[in-house]
Order: structure tokens, then sequence, then C-alpha cells
């Protein structure tokens, strides 16, 4: 080996060794976490992994909202659920409904009432291929309330002079399609419109068909 062969090997040994130096002296080890024995404590742990699989929702239903001088009514659904992957999930929901009314007999006399439903249950979505489109579905215990009787008769009570509604529990089982704007983290819509498979001639419940429109977070 000549001369300047020599002074290359040699500095490029220098060079080699003065960045590995420097780069030994900048190195930081990461601290792992220890792990458990447990396979689902990695979702409750400090990593936050299972808070970034929820998702949370707040839909109106709006097969029931409406404002006039006679009638007033608005529902809202809150709903929260786990993310299992890009195509399933599921959680549970709630439902308030409020609808006031104003009615006229035929001798003039306005009565007036107030009806509130409520319900409780779980739901799931899958997705249908890459679309924004999900299959819906939900079972609750829902309570209705009707100032009428199947006949058409309202429930007045001639002693206090007054239309006082009855309460109806039933199950109910609600099977549709939504269409969701936005995915991933962060805010988006989603419209649902869903039908009542379990339903029955004499339900308090309205309609058959619900339509629901919202905002979702973290979908």
């Amino acid at each position: 080996m000549n001369r300047f062969a020599l002074k290359i090997f040699s500095l490029i040994a220098v060079i080699t060794l003065v960045i590995s130096t420097s780069a030994f002296a900048q190195y930081t080890p990461i601290k792992k976490k220890p792990t458990t024995s447990k396979k689902n404590d990695r979702y409750f742990d400090e990593t936050g992994d299972f808070v970034h699989h929820l998702q949370y929702g707040v839909h109106l239903n709006a097969s029931i909202l409406s404002f006039s001088s006679n009638n007033f009514g608005i529902g809202v659904s809150p709903s929260i659920g786990y993310k299992f992957n890009k195509t399933l999930m599921a959680g549970i929901t709630t439902g308030i409904n409020y609808n006031y009314q104003r009615v006229q007999d035929a001798s003039g006399q306005f009565y007036s009432f107030s009806l509130f439903d409520y319900n409780y249950g779980v739901y799931g979505r899958i997705r249908i291929f890459s679309l924004p489109v999900y299959i819906y579905s939900d079972y609750k215990n829902a309570t209705y309330q009707s100032a009428i009787d199947p006949q058409g008769n309202f429930f007045f009570n001639a002693v206090t002079n007054k239309i006082e509604p009855r309460s109806q529990t039933r199950p109910e089982s609600n099977l549709g399609l939504s269409y969701r704007s936005g995915s991933g983290y962060g805010w988006g819509t989603e419209f649902v419109v869903t039908y009542n498979v379990l339903t029955k001639p004499d339900d308090y419940r309205p309609f058959p068909f619900d339509v629901k429109i919202g905002f979702t977070y973290n979908y």
C-alpha cells in the first residue's frame, strides 16, 4: 500500500470514527413500557389506544322535528361506539323525543298535551366495500307515549277535563343504511334511514321509519 492510499484509508477511518462517536453521543434509548400477560391490557394503558378507537355521535330525529303554533317536536339521539377496524363498529345508543301538541275539538275547545319518548340499546355498522355507506342496525328497548288509542280516539279524562297520554314499552329492531361524510379523526356528518322490523299495528310509535341527521366525531 503506497503512502497516498494509506493517507486516504486513514482519513476515511478517522471520519468514520468521528461520525460514529457523534451519533452514539446523541442517541437516547427509548424506554418501552412494561407489558403484561393480559392481551387486552394494551387497550387500557397510557398510550390511549382504546380511547382512539372510540367514536361519538349526536343525531336529530328528523321524523319528529316540527315547529308550528299547535305542534312542536324535537328528538336527539347521542351514541358512543368502538371502531374495531375500517369496516366494523358497534356501540351503545339512546334517544329522547319530545312533542307538544295543541288540538281543538268539535265544540271549539282547545286541549294541549305533551308526549315524551325515550329508548336505549346497542347498534352496529358494517361498511359496504370502500364506499362511505354503511349497513346500520340497532336493537332497543323503547317507551313511546300516545294521546290517541288504536281506534283514533283521544285518551280523554272527563274528571280532569284533560287529554292524558298513555305509555307503551316494547323492543324494536331497526335496520337501514347510513351515509357519512368525513372519515378518520375529526368531525363529520351522517344521514341515517331505518325501518323497525318489529313494528305492530297497535304500536304507539307514530312511524316505523326513522330518519336521523347528525354530527359524528372520530368516525
